[in-house]
């Protein structure tokens, strides 16, 4: 029997434009797949959310989501926040540490549809980078047409562009490539971090 690893943490599966398809899509095959936090610890072990520690709330007038989990394994607490817009996403992501935690690295995974899903292509790119760290307030996902998707971020934020991701050895070649953004990896008890970020379509 093949073992199942269910999607965690109320991030979100898919964003799909009319122009470009499938830009944000995520997949369990591994926490580098995942909408949501990734913590590694000293060891170089990767935490993902609790999948049996979130709850929700659903106002579904006012157009939001609220998830609301913790990160297992580690001493760290989350809230997930969406405002679902007529022309954007808003995502509001807290980060609550609920006893000393210092790791190796934090940051919020933003997996990208790539390989076998993009038949025009799919670019990852922060200013003139296209792979790895970067320094920027804006990150977006392009094709050869010129449609995609824009990620706005509440200020300049450290980035790690990924776009060889892992893909699929065999059924159309299908691979999720990531953007990073890094948060910090050392939080006192009590302490919280906040990020935000906007998702809209660009005009192709």
């Amino acid at each position: 029997m093949k073992a199942i690893t269910p999607f965690v943490g109320g991030g979100l599966s898919g964003v799909w434009t009319g122009a470009y398809g499938h830009a944000l899509m995520a997949a369990n095959w591994a926490p580098t797949t995942h909408h949501g936090v990734i913590a590694t610890d000293a060891a170089g072990l990767r935490w993902w959310e609790d999948y049996h520690a979130h709850e929700h709330v659903l106002d579904a007038d006012a157009g939001t989501l609220t998830v609301t989990g913790r990160i297992e394994g580690q001493p760290l607490a989350y809230e997930r926040r969406y405002l679902f817009g007529p022309e954007a996403i808003e995502v509001t992501l807290t980060l609550s540490a609920e006893a000393d935690l210092r790791l190796g690295r934090l940051v919020e995974c933003i997996p990208l549809a790539r390989g076998g899903w993009k038949a025009r292509g799919a670019t990852i790119s922060a200013g003139d980078a296209t792979a790895g760290p970067v320094t920027a307030s804006r990150v977006s996902v392009t094709d050869d047409a010129g449609a995609g998707v824009e990620f706005a971020l509440d200020g300049e934020r450290a980035l790690n562009l990924v776009p060889e991701g892992l893909r699929t050895s065999s059924w159309r070649k299908l691979q999720i490539g990531r953007v990073e953004i890094v948060l910090p990896a050392a939080l006192t008890a009590g302490q919280s971090v906040e990020l935000r970020y906007t998702i809209r379509p660009l005009p192709g």
